[in-house]
């Protein structure tokens, strides 16, 4: 006869179908276990010998299950195009197509904006942000959106597009200091270019381990590095190498973001957040 002591409680039992797959994992591995009463209600129970290893094994089950869970939902996105998040990216890179009008009708537009790292180490760290909204020439804009606009619309799938964007551009502006700060203040750029590096990082490393989405990411990875080395003398190396790094670092994170971006409201202030940073940019402009 079994005594008491040799029994240690393993987890609260309520025969739901995920309390009946740890049991069936448990017979497989060739736990010996009960389910008893408690003061609690019915739980079961583990011979305390085998406890440790028992809830190692557990918790290995449940993290795969999740890991499933998530790889299905990732599938699940890439093969579900919405027309909502297609036109919303649409309309937040109208943003660029704005500023590169109003570049060609202002002649000042571009050297208020532009990233100028004596005129930011001076006190205009607004310009690490504006700059990402500002190209050279049509060329240079087109490309950009080009090269921008699917990683953006996958994210958003994951993140929403408005937190999508709040996050793209926050890192993005991040870059920018990082790659200013290593270079020093004789350095000027402009370009979405650091954005679009920053989205290519996260989206590789949100989607990591997906074997689905292996074929899209190394073409994605192989056309950056393309774009990262192959570019002239005018390309901006250093803000595409951290813009890369900072968002293969904050993919590390996708699932805390992806459960801040649920929210309906998080979308909404990500979308005021932006147009308000975008707005405080021009105000800054009228201002000089």
């Amino acid at each position: 006869m079994d005594r008491e002591d040799n029994w240690q409680e393993l987890f609260p039992w309520q025969d739901t179908r995920k309390d009946q797959e740890k049991l069936l994992v448990l017979e497989a591995l060739g736990f010996n276990w009960q389910i008893k009463t408690t003061t609690q209600g019915l739980s079961v129970f583990i011979a305390k010998e085998q406890f440790p290893l028992a809830q190692r094994e557990l918790l290995e089950y449940e993290q795969e299950c999740q890991r499933k869970a998530s790889l299905a939902q990732q599938s699940y996105l890439l093969s579900s195009p919405s027309t909502s998040l297609v036109w919303s990216n649409i309309a937040l890179l109208g943003l660029l197509l704005i500023s590169f009008t109003l570049q060609q009708h202002l002649p000042s537009f571009t050297a208020l904006g532009m990233l100028d790292g004596e005129k930011v180490f001076k006190g205009e760290g607004y310009r690490l942000f504006s700059s990402l909204f500002l190209h050279k020439d049509p060329a240079h804009l087109l490309g950009n959106i080009f090269f921008s606009f699917y990683p953006l619309y996958l994210l958003s799938q994951y993140y929403g597009t408005g937190f999508t964007w709040l996050i793209i551009l926050g890192l993005g502006t991040l870059a920018n200091g990082l790659n200013l700060f290593f270079l020093g203040s004789p350095h000027k750029s402009l370009g979405f270019s650091t954005a679009s590096f920053v989205s290519l990082g996260l989206l590789f490393a949100t989607l990591r381990g997906n074997k689905q989405a292996i074929p899209g990411l190394a073409l994605g990875l192989g056309l950056g590095f393309w774009a990262l080395f192959s570019g002239g003398k005018n390309t901006d190396l250093g803000a595409h190498f951290w813009g890369l790094m900072v968002g293969l670092l904050a993919g590390q994170f996708s699932g805390l973001l992806q459960k801040i971006g649920k929210g309906k409201q998080v979308q909404l202030l990500s979308w005021l957040g932006i147009l308000l940073l975008f707005c405080g940019c021009y105000l800054v402009y009228l201002k000089k």
